[in-house]
């Protein structure tokens, strides 16, 4: 996999990383060019440079992170592509509520300072609070940064406990799309 890194780090232009994407289809990558905003991008880069330093950033700019990499699940996944985002700015833990068909309510909420012992908890809470919806199938994504998870835990039907990787939000996402 050293290839994708230099790929990726050395180019000068997209298509050379789209190129070398296509090398090798044996490993099924597939190139997604990004589309976001210049501050986005800034802080995701953040985001990566205080990840290598072991500390977590200010909550604003993980809330902001969140929000754009659900954004671009949202745009690039065809199980999703219809769904309607609003994102929460004025609640705390919540970033963003989806709209997945008719019926079905996702909320995706950050708790970056819950620690491995108290994720039972937080999903009990989680599930609580989606059974008492008014808004049909109510489920919660919840978004945990420093938890050292390889996959997402899908604790009760309607909560999911997900580490801050992008693989895991969006196979949570594609998943609790089709429940």
């Amino acid at each position: 996999m050293s290839w994708l890194d230099a790929a990726c780090y050395a180019a000068t232009d997209p298509h050379e990383v789209e190129a070398a994407c296509q090398e090798h289809p044996e490993w099924q990558l597939s190139c997604i060019r990004y589309d976001g905003g210049d501050a986005a991008l800034l802080g995701l880069g953040e985001l990566i440079r205080a990840a290598e330093r072991g500390a977590l950033p200010p909550k604003p700019l993980v809330r902001d992170c969140l929000l754009e990499l659900v954004k671009q699940i949202l745009k690039h996944d065809p199980t999703l592509v219809d769904a309607k985002i609003d994102a929460t700015l004025d609640q705390e833990d919540d970033v963003a509520t989806l709209e997945i068909g008719l019926d079905r309510v996702v909320r995706v909420t950050l708790l970056p300072d819950v620690g491995p012992n108290d994720v039972d908890r937080q999903a009990m809470l989680a599930h609580h609070q989606m059974m008492l919806g008014r808004n049909g199938w109510e489920q919660c994504l919840l978004v945990i940064p420093g938890l050292e998870i390889h996959e997402p835990m899908f604790m009760t039907p309607r909560v999911v406990v997900a580490a801050m990787d992008s693989a895991q939000i969006w196979s949570s996402l594609v998943r609790m799309a089709q429940r």
